[in-house]
């Protein structure tokens, strides 16, 4: 059986409107926020890692401003 990102597949369309969420059955709606809380998990936890290595890079300016930028994308998804 593969992993977790092998099988993944997006099942619902983003982002939903108040409207759609509605309608979902308390069963879907239960594993959707499962599904974003562990996203907000790994986003978190990416960016805790993007700080120790940006703190890495010492004077590689390049360097620390691309893990900057993934960092402030990743507080936008969240």
């Amino acid at each position: 059986m593969g992993t977790t990102e092998d099988t993944f597949q997006v099942r619902l369309k983003q982002p939903m409107s108040i409207d759609v969420l509605l309608e979902l059955d308390l069963g879907t709606l239960a594993n959707e926020i499962g599904r974003l809380e562990d996203s907000i998990e790994r986003l978190i936890r990416s960016n805790e890692e993007m700080v120790e290595f940006e703190d890495e890079c010492g004077s590689d300016l390049e360097a620390r401003e691309t893990f900057k930028e993934a960092r402030a994308e990743n507080l936008v998804t969240m």
